[in-house]
């Protein structure tokens, strides 16, 4: 996909986006893992049998690299294809692309309130 757009990629405003998800979520993540069992909501833990090895604070060097890295940038390829798809084309697909949008959001919303049901 981004070979479709990488002309027009604007890759300062790319790395604008990716540094900030870095700092921002870098932080989160190193304070999510610090928190341990202290926190009564603990929901951040890494298994050291599925990881590399090397940790910036306590942190998967993976975790930096394919979600904080590699996460901004296919969003913004997506973006950017959609983007220019939308301009280049017809209102059909326009069209056809919104109904497609709103279809996964409300198969979303019933998958969810199916497995709330289940759950209980």
């Amino acid at each position: 996909m981004f070979y479709f757009v990488k002309e027009d990629f604007n890759y300062k405003a790319l790395l604008i986006v990716i540094l900030i998800c870095l700092i921002v979520g870098g932080i989160f993540d190193i304070w999510a893992v610090k928190q341990r069992r202290r926190d009564k909501f603990f929901i951040w833990e890494y298994n050291s049998k599925s990881i590399i090895g090397f940790k910036i604070y306590g942190v998967p060097i993976e975790d930096f690299i394919l979600f904080l890295v590699f996460t901004p940038f296919f969003i913004v390829t997506v973006w950017e294809s959609v983007k220019k798809l939308l301009i280049e084309t017809e209102e059909l697909f326009s069209l056809i692309m919104l109904i497609g949008v709103v279809t996964l959001f409300i198969s979303y919303y019933f998958v969810y309130q199916h497995a709330i049901k289940s759950k209980y």
